[in-house]
């Protein structure tokens, strides 16, 4: 159940990734590169799919296994689509840190 949750989330299924955390899944499964469905949410930057995990309870300073932390992945994946930080990926930076996320390089 806690891969099907990556999976909704990575493909951006708001009302799957509810159902799947209704169901009592494990929010901090981690896959092969040690991210959790937060970390891909914030490298799919979906802020609405974010908000829903990180109220669910979802560690926002989980890191991968290259260190990087769910502020991190928001700010590369943002700025790498456009070249500079999106206002989406300004906003799950902000919520995340409202939450207690830090970044690797603090």
């Amino acid at each position: 159940m806690s891969q099907e949750l990556i999976n909704a989330v990575r493909s951006k299924h708001i009302q799957d990734v509810k159902s799947i955390i209704a169901s009592g899944c494990d929010l901090e499964h981690c896959d092969e590169k040690k991210m959790t469905a937060l970390s891909h949410c914030c490298e799919v930057q979906s802020l609405e799919i974010l908000k829903v995990l990180v109220s669910a309870g979802a560690n926002v300073n989980h890191k991968d296994e290259l260190g990087y932390q769910p502020i991190d992945i928001a700010n590369w994946y943002g700025e790498y689509r456009n070249g500079a930080y999106t206002e989406q990926s300004k906003l799950m930076v902000a919520h995340l840190k409202e939450h207690g996320g830090e970044s690797f390089n603090k």
